[in-house]
């Protein structure tokens, strides 16, 4: 029979596994504004602050150096609906 003690340690490292994995997976999945503007059809610039809007909005996305970015499950589901600049929130 297996020990509570030794089951708590062996969930405890599968745990780990998994969130190691998942970090990395995500990591492979990033895109960039660049990117992303070109799959968009609208500028760096554009594409930038649509992610900006976002991630101030929703907390989607986050900011590696100077680059917006957007995991590959948020970029299929998050894409701009029309041209021009993104609606300013009222503070």
């Amino acid at each position: 029979p297996v020990t509570e003690p030794r089951l708590r340690q062996a969930l405890t490292v599968l745990a780990q596994r998994i969130s190691s994995n998942t970090r990395a997976y995500e990591l492979l999945g990033i895109r960039t504004a660049e990117e992303l503007a070109d799959e968009w059809g609208v500028s760096r610039r554009r594409a930038q602050a649509f992610i900006a809007a976002l991630h101030e909005r929703w907390g989607v996305g986050r900011k590696i150096g100077n680059t917006w970015c957007l995991s590959a499950e948020e970029a299929a589901t998050h894409h701009p609906a029309q041209p021009g600049r993104p609606r300013r929130q009222p503070e």
